[in-house]
């Protein structure tokens, strides 16, 4: 899927370089906001599209909610009181 992407849109192979990009953007009391980008020569696949919840468990001190399109990934945290 990600070669299709590639081959289609021809812009974003400048994206690829060879690090793997994982910023934490910002904190807010019990909140956490953190960016990823996954264009880098180390993945092989790309995610196109993905969506992801999961709730607190007793191995998790958090709930988090993520969302990935065309490579890029917000992850957001929610911190157990």
């Amino acid at each position: 899927m990600t070669s299709m992407i590639l081959k289609l849109i021809h812009p974003f192979r400048f994206l690829r370089s060879g690090l793997f990009t994982s910023i934490s953007l910002w904190s807010y009391k019990r909140t956490k906001f953190i960016f990823r980008n996954y264009w880098s020569l180390i993945f092989e696949e790309i995610p196109v599209f993905s969506f992801n919840v999961v709730k607190r468990s007793n191995q998790k001190p958090f709930s988090s909610f993520r969302i990935a399109l065309l490579g890029f990934e917000l992850v957001v945290l929610f911190y157990k009181k």
